[in-house]
């Protein structure tokens, strides 16, 4: 679901994605200029809606640096959708250690600017979300209120169980309770 985002005082248009086992979220990120962009006039819609999912796929794979290989189009849409993204300039057939594919343009030229623009970015989303004192209650009470590692019942906190920095989740069954010496002394591991 497209969300609205502001970065670097340019809108975006951000596309949430999950990818992983954990749900680290990803984003790709378009230009909301690139809707009015004369080039979105060369192309239909559904071309349009394989350049997105393109991107998407980017953003779950951000090592290929814009490179789509050749056998995951059809993944995205038809050899014409294809066809019809190579003769706008929104794709640029490539060849990358020996694969043939795709790069998907980068940047573009925007009315009234003098710079080339990013087109579309790829990003990750790590804002995270505040636990609720609903939660964490529930937390403590299933934990009997004492930090399951020592049995403390002094200065408790929540620790999640696979880390958070490491793509854990804010899920109940993902906390538990730790006192603040045992939470520190876990630290970041699993």
């Amino acid at each position: 679901m497209p969300l609205a985002d502001r970065r670097a005082g340019r809108d975006h248009v951000r596309l949430r994605l999950s990818s992983g086992r954990w749900r680290m979220s990803r984003t790709f990120n378009i230009d909301c200029r690139f809707s009015s962009h004369p080039v979105t006039a060369r192309v239909s819609r559904s071309d349009l809606g394989a350049w997105v999912l393109a991107g998407c796929w980017l953003a779950t794979f951000p090592k290929q640096r814009g490179f789509i290989p050749a056998h995951m189009t059809r993944h995205f849409g038809t050899a014409r959708n294809i066809r019809n993204l190579v003769a706008s300039g929104l794709w640029i057939e490539s060849v990358r250690d020996g694969n043939s594919g795709y790069l998907v343009r980068e940047t573009m030229d925007f009315a009234g600017s003098r710079i080339r623009d990013s087109l579309w970015t790829v990003g990750r989303t790590d804002e995270r979300g505040y636990i609720s004192s609903r939660l964490r209650e529930a937390v403590y009470r299933r934990d009997g209120f004492a930090c399951i590692q020592c049995g403390s019942t002094d200065e408790l906190s929540l620790d999640h169980i696979h880390p958070w920095s490491l793509g854990g989740t804010d899920d109940f069954a993902n906390l538990q309770t730790l006192c603040r010496s045992c939470n520190s002394r876990k630290g970041a591991r699993i």
